[in-house]
């Protein structure tokens, strides 16, 4: 198996994909030659319904441009001796140059392998191809950017996607969230509201004391009457008082137990086990990033400083599809 066809499994199926095939081909070398080749056909199946021009997956310094049509494939791709360009070619032609260009060797398949095995393996590989371009296009920024519905002083509200809690409340300054989660546009005003008018104060509050004591309060998590800041006579004994937000570098998650407990729509593997969060084969890596929080209603996911933005909305849309 060729370096760069090693880079193009990775990148095209994923790294945790392409080291399952890696070790599936040790305990059956005869699998070996026909590893990248399948890999080239699944990621054309998946990622090129009509027309695809830039580098190959994981391979810098390459290029490829097609367009796809009734007849078949046109366009062009950068070999070792030059530039080839085919017209009105098939799927397996243009697997086969793609191929070239990665500096796979051609070779025949052996005859004793079992249809059933190929069957699995294919369909094992057109997965993993398919999980790991929708990974990419979660992660777009088309996709992703926030959108800004309205300003409220220091703050304004974002709308992150197409979620139950799509809203967060932002620093305009520093592009910070306060808040996220939110589920009503409306909440979300009057939370960004809130901090307008009553972070400035609060940071210019120095030493103990009544006036100190009064002015630290922060807004809540969720309902709008929660954000009133009670009298320090009239305050009710037990009556839970508003506290101060942290500022995680990415907000949790809340997972209720049925959203938990659906399938991935992409691999069609779950991503909780033994009550924490481990990842299905798209959001395996983001594992070691999570901390579970387990109750008995749902979870609540805690993100480190490993994880990006991008792959936390992209988990989000992942639990709240349905």
């Amino acid at each position: 198996m060729s370096d760069l066809g090693r880079k193009f499994m990775a990148a095209s199926l994923g790294a945790d994909g392409a080291q399952a095939l890696k070790k599936a081909a040790e305990r059956e070398p005869r699998l070996d030659a026909i590893l990248i080749p399948r890999a080239i056909v699944g990621w054309l199946n998946v990622a090129t319904e009509h027309e695809y021009e830039g580098n190959l997956p994981g391979v810098s310094n390459s290029y490829v441009q097609f367009q796809k049509s009734e007849k078949g494939f046109t366009g062009s791709i950068s070999l070792q001796d030059g530039i080839y360009g085919f017209e009105s070619a098939s799927i397996y032609h243009l697997a086969a140059s793609i191929a070239m260009a990665l500096g796979v060797a051609p070779g025949a398949l052996d005859t004793d392998v079992r249809d059933t095995v190929l069957a699995r393996l294919g369909k094992s590989i057109d997965t993993l191809a398919k999980a790991q371009v929708l990974m990419q296009e979660l992660k777009s920024p088309k996709a992703l950017t926030p959108q800004k519905l309205s300003s409220h002083g220091n703050y304004h509200v974002e709308h992150s996607g197409g979620t139950e809690h799509p809203y967060s409340v932002v620093h305009t300054a520093t592009g910070t969230p306060v808040q996220a989660d939110i589920a009503s546009l409306r909440d979300a005003g009057e939370i960004a509201n809130w901090h307008h008018k009553n972070k400035p104060q609060m940071e210019k509050a120095e030493g103990p004391g009544p006036s100190h004591a009064a002015t630290a309060q922060t807004g809540p998590i969720a309902p709008v009457q929660a954000i009133k800041q009670p009298s320090m006579g009239s305050a009710k004994a037990g009556s839970a008082k508003p506290k101060l937000p942290k500022a995680p570098k990415q907000p949790s998650l809340s997972v209720g137990k049925s959203e938990a407990a659906q399938p991935c729509e992409i691999c069609g593997g779950h991503q909780f086990g033994g009550n924490r969060f481990v990842g299905c084969i798209c959001f395996k890596d983001l594992s070691k990033h999570v901390k579970t929080t387990a109750y008995s209603d749902g979870y609540v996911l805690d993100f480190d400083s490993g994880i990006d933005t991008d792959s936390v909305r992209a988990l989000m849309k992942t639990f709240r599809s349905k």
